[in-house]
């Protein structure tokens, strides 16, 4: 049974009474959690909703997925990965449209996240080059998102394939290949 989802382009204003409510109307709410910034508090963007079915599940997902709540058109889709990437081809969710290298944005970070774990976590699909966890530069928090190279291209494109949509200590990752930093180019 498939009954988790995530829902993401949250506005920092929205509460867990206010989207559980939102997400009744498609049936029984069984859990719903926004995760906080541990150091500001600050929500973060993005939730888990667990529907008391996999139907309810689906339900939500056509009916709310780019449903406009506080401003924001959110979008709701499957925490498992298969169908989630399966969703959001249809839905006119994100597409990785970078060229395919061996390197790899991960976004969904949670805040106590450390480059040898991720590294850890990430050697599952292959051989880790480096990882690269931005950092505040006032609260010294990690940022959210990170940059991984993979040992070759296959390996990354596993990577992204196996991982993007999974739980990476209790929140659901996002990856897809690293697109080029247009403002680091110099032309000559």
């Amino acid at each position: 049974m498939q009954n988790g989802l995530f829902i993401r382009n949250l506005s920092w204003s929205v509460t867990e009474d206010t989207l559980g409510q939102l997400f009744e109307s498609a049936g029984t709410v069984d859990s719903v959690r926004i995760p906080t910034d541990r150091y500001t508090g600050k929500p973060r963007g993005f939730a888990f909703v667990t529907m008391e079915t996999d139907e309810m599940a689906q339900q939500a997902i056509d009916q709310l997925n780019g449903h406009n709540l506080d401003g924001r058109d959110i979008v709701v889709q499957y925490q498992d990965k298969d169908r989630s990437q399966s969703r959001q081809r249809h839905s006119g969710g994100f597409e990785n449209d970078a060229e395919e290298s061996n390197s790899i944005f991960i976004q969904g970070l949670p805040p106590h996240t450390t480059e040898t774990d991720l590294g850890e976590w990430l050697s599952q699909a292959g051989t880790v080059e480096s990882v690269s966890i931005p950092l505040d530069r006032d609260t010294g928090a990690v940022r959210g998102f990170g940059f991984i190279d993979m040992g070759s291209v296959s390996e990354a494109k596993q990577a992204i394939e196996q991982l993007s949509g999974q739980s990476y200590q209790g929140t659901s990752v996002t990856l897809r290949f690293k697109r080029p930093d247009k403002r680091r180019q110099r032309a000559y």
